[in-house]
Order: structure tokens, then C-alpha cells, then sequence
């Protein structure tokens, strides 16, 4: 067998059409970490933490089946045989967490999803533009839907994937841009079309659903049962999964920034304007717009937005997992699966959303295409978007065996071809990396 570095692997540099080789270093995470609170001020817990090495023998002990050979060797070989294996394993689910990204950017299956996602969730804007022209009267109909299209899927950030507010950007992101843009485009409509103005109201669900059947484009309705069960409409509020609500309820950490600069009182951000980056990191290209309309487009838009400036970052919030919490000391004995911020709201909000959409048999695909969106920039790790999985009926506990295959085989041999030696991580807790283990850790005889 030949053997090589485990250390992990990282992904290529994801492309953005408009900046074919963004750095992976991003400017404004350096000014945000520049501007954090002195040790003394902040949480004694670390903003990620990819791994947990910390596994007690007794651990390793209950997630590995002894090789026979290796059960036979005194006390204290076999136990360095065991915890080599788990270093092994543990660099290897680093390994796979950067791969499975990688290869579900581009995944047909993971961009089916987000482009599905994205069509039905712009059906529903349509038809709630509808709804409110014929409530306005006055107001021309293909005008409100642009105005609505703009409200329901921009934002003023500057988080990774943002095309800021010009609807004709925001409709040709959702053509033409990669599966980030698409899937953050498509999250600032969930929590606020859906979730705020349509979930929360059956009488709107009712009205959306008539203009969905009688579109010849929709092709869907609104499971007005399902949505019932995940929203609260006294509140209004997302009934988000238990694992997730004790999570944040009780475990999570989280640092705020304090601003680089005071903000002015115009609003208006300071700092360095978008044109004078050299090299735009993936995180700051989209926010001027020009990028996705042809030039006449833009300018007959909102001509200021191309030289907004970014900054202001105060408020901004780092989230982190606290190592005594439940959920940590649980990935821990798990084998010390990677984390970074808990378990993913986002992708549960997603799955039941789409789910409420009629997309329930596409949830399995989702899961690539919230890795691939989530996993590149540290959003949340694997074991954090599967973890909410098992309630839409597909398994998942965290255990080794939960990663010698992902999705299918034909997703999992591409996984497995990128893989440092070939192997997925159950592999090095196997008794063909035991043994190998074993012969390399025996005392070599000296030469005569």
C-alpha cells in the first residue's frame, strides 16, 4: 500500500463569473478580525474549530473494531495502533469536507436543486406581485414585479454570493450566476418572502396557490398542511428542528465586532471603494452590479451603486461552537467530526421550505447543494448540514460508517477519486490500515 500525506485538501478556486481566480483571502474578514475585542473582552472559546483531537481512548475504544491481529499486541502497542488510526481518520474527515465540496459545486444534481428552489420560490414572487397589483390598481404590473423581485431576494450586504438590489441583475444571477449566488439570492427569500409574508398568512397561501394553479409555468402549489406544521402564526415564527433551537438557545458562542469606523450618519460605509480592490475576493465582486448587466441596463437603473463603498462593519456577528457544549462534546465521541458553527439552521429552514414547495424527494440532493454553497466558506461543516437530515427520513448519525458513501455511488467514486490515497475516512479505522499501522510503528532491528 502506498502511503502519503492526509493533510486536507483545498478545494480549487470556486469560480465567479466575473472573477475567474477571486483570492481566497478576503479583505474584509481581515478588517473584522483586525477590529475584534482584545482576548480580555472576548468569550474564551474559538471562532472555528475544524476538528477535535481531544477523543478519550475509551472513544476510539467504541468506534473502531479491533483487528484480530492487532487485539493480540500488548496493552500499550495496540492503544498506539488505535489513536495513529484516529489521527488518520480525523485528517481524512478534513480531507473529505473540502472534497465533497468541491465536487458538488459542479454536481448536476446539486444545481438542479438550486435552480429549482430558485424557479419556484420566483413563481411565488410573481404571484404575490399579482396579488398586490390587483390590490393597487394604479400600479403597472410588470413594474411591481420587478419592485418585488428586488425587495424579496436582495439585501444590502456584502455576504459572500450578494448582487445587491438591481432586479435585472438579481433575475440574470438566477440564470446565469454560479450555485452561491443562486442559493443566497434564493435564502434572503426564504426568511423573507416566504416565511414573513406568505407562511404566516393562510388567507395569502390560499391566494398564492389560486394564481400558482391557474400559471401555466408553476407547476406546483404550496403544501398549505405541511407549512402549517413549521410556522407559528402568532408570532409569526419558523418552527425550526429541536436540534437546532437548543443549539442556539444554549450553546452557542458568538463575538461581535466592533466598527472599524464610526458610520456616518448618511449611512454610507467607509472605507476602500469596490474598483480599487485589485483582486476582488469572491465576497466583494458582486456588490457593485454592473457585473451581471450590460452597461446601458445599469445605468438606467441605480447608476450610484457601482462605486458604493464597503465597510461598516460594525455589528457584524462571529459565531462559534463552545467546546463544553452538548453538541461539540457530541462530535467529539463521535470521532471528532469537524464543526464550525452547529447545526445548520439555514439547512433546515432550506429542506422544509422546499419541502413545502413540493420538493420533498429532491431534499437528499439538497444536502450536496448546501455543502457546496456552505462548506468553501465556512458557513457550516458536513456534519452540521446532515445532522438535520434524518427528520425528511434520511439517515444520518455521525458514525464512521456515515462516510464511507454520500448521495450515490456515482457521487461517492468521485468523491473517493479525489481522496488523498484513494480512500473515504472508514478506511484508516479499518484492519487493512491497522495492520499497516502496526508493521510501521514495530521496532526496526538494528544493523549487525
Amino acid at each position: 500500500m502506498t502511503t502519503g500525506s492526509l493533510e486536507p485538501t483545498t478545494p480549487s478556486s470556486i469560480p465567479s463569473p466575473s472573477a475567474p481566480s477571486p483570492k481566497r483571502a478576503d479583505d474584509i474578514t481581515v478588517v473584522a478580525l483586525a477590529a475584534m475585542p482584545k482576548p480580555s473582552e472576548a468569550p474564551a472559546f474559538p471562532l472555528i474549530a475544524e476538528t477535535h483531537p481531544q477523543l478519550s481512548l475509551a472513544q476510539m475504544k467504541s468506534l473502531i473494531e479491533i483487528d484480530p491481529i492487532v487485539a493480540k499486541l500488548p496493552p500499550d502497542e495496540k492503544d498506539r495502533v488505535i489513536q495513529a488510526c484516529f489521527e488518520a481518520y480525523q485528517r481524512a474527515l478534513a480531507a473529505f469536507e473540502h472534497v465533497v465540496a468541491e465536487v458538488a459545486w459542479s454536481w448536476p444534481e446539486a444545481n438542479q436543486f438550486a435552480d429549482e428552489v430558485c424557479r419556484r420560490l420566483v413563481e411565488i414572487v410573481n404571484a404575490y406581485a399579482e396579488i398586490e397589483a390587483e390590490m393597487r390598481g394604479e400600479t403597472p404590473r410588470e413594474l411591481l414585479r420587478l419592485m418585488t423581485l428586488s425587495q424579496f431576494f436582495s439585501r444590502a450586504s456584502l455576504d459572500t454570493g450578494a448582487v445587491g438590489y438591481n432586479p435585472l441583475s438579481i433575475q440574470k444571477a438566477m440564470r446565469e450566476g454560479n450555485l452561491r449566488e443562486k442559493l443566497t439570492l434564493a435564502n434572503v427569500a426564504v426568511y423573507g418572502l416566504f416565511l414573513q409574508k406568505i407562511a404566516a398568512d393562510p388567507e395569502m397561501v390560499r391566494r398564492v396557490n389560486q394564481k400558482l394553479a391557474a400559471s401555466s409555468t408553476a407547476g406546483f402549489q404550496i403544501d398549505e398542511v405541511f407549512l402549517k406544521s413549521i410556522v407559528d402564526t402568532k408570532m409569526p415564527a419558523y418552527v425550526q428542528s429541536p436540534i437546532v433551537t437548543d443549539h442556539r438557545i444554549k450553546e452557542s458562542g458568538r463575538v461581535k465586532l466592533r466598527p472599524a469606523a464610526p458610520t456616518p450618519p448618511s449611512q454610507e460605509a467607509e472605507g476602500p471603494k469596490i474598483s480599487e480592490f485589485k483582486e476582488p475576493s469572491i465576497r466583494e465582486v458582486r456588490a457593485g452590479l454592473e457585473d451581471y448587466v450590460s452597461e446601458e441596463e445599469y445605468h438606467a437603473m441605480k447608476p450610484g451603486l457601482a462605486s458604493r463603498k464597503v465597510g461598516g462593519l460594525g455589528g457584524a456577528l462571529v459565531y462559534g461552537v463552545l467546546p463544553g457544549s452538548s453538541f461539540a462534546q457530541r462530535a467529539v465521541a463521535l470521532g471528532g467530526l469537524p464543526v464550525v458553527t452547529g447545526p445548520s439552521g439555514t439547512a433546515d429552514s432550506f429542506f422544509k421550505v422546499a419541502k413545502a414547495m413540493g420538493l420533498g424527494p429532491m431534499i437528499h440532493q439538497g444536502m450536496l447543494t448546501m455543502a457546496a454553497w456552505m462548506i468553501p466558506f465556512r458557513d457550516h461543516s458536513l456534519h452540521e448540514i446532515r445532522i438535520v437530515l434524518p427528520q425528511f427520513g434520511i439517515p444520518y448519525s455521525g458514525k464512521p460508517e456515515d462516510f464511507a458513501q454520500l448521495y450515490d455511488e456515482h457521487f461517492t467514486q468521485a468523491v473517493q477519486e479525489r481522496m488523498p490515497e484513494g480512500h473515504m475516512p472508514p478506511y484508516f479505522l479499518g484492519s487493512e490500515y491497522q495492520r499497516h499501522v502496526m508493521n510501521q510503528l514495530k521496532p526496526k532491528s538494528s544493523p549487525k
